[in-house]
């Protein structure tokens, strides 16, 4: 790669990183950019990562915050991790917000180790884990 082809590469990265940041920073994500110059090869990378409490901004978490009491738990509940199943199919999951309408599964859960959410009765998804 010669020296037009980085200048130019570095000014897309600079673009890059300038709308990732300013995008990712409305969404309550902080940016993290790698930059790589391998041969004929320039690798520009973002990884996202989640603000401290931005993860808790959503609908569903603002609903719990809001009916935690009719379930006997306190906003601070939020965020708090469950485990749920027994043996080698025991699963953690942090409880990330309800929906009241879904009557029989309001809680929802994100497991731990994969990042998918469940919907869940509100008695599993209060078997807190001790802290």
């Amino acid at each position: 790669m010669n020296g037009d082809n980085i200048s130019a590469v570095q000014e897309i990265r600079r673009q890059l990183n300038k709308y990732v940041t300013q995008t990712a920073g409305r969404a309550g994500l902080s940016v993290d950019e790698g930059f790589t110059i391998d041969g004929d090869n320039a690798v520009i990378s973002f990884t996202l990562k989640v603000d401290e409490g931005a993860a808790f901004n959503t609908p569903e978490a603002t609903e719990f915050k809001l009916y935690a009491k009719s379930y006997g738990l306190t906003p601070e509940h939020l965020g708090r991790e469950f485990t749920t199943g027994f043996g080698s199919a025991k699963q953690t999951y942090t409880l990330i917000g309800c929906k009241r309408t879904r009557y029989a599964y309001p809680a929802l859960g994100r497991n731990v180790r994969t990042g998918k959410v469940f919907k869940m009765s509100m008695p599993t998804a209060t078997q807190f884990k001790e802290v």
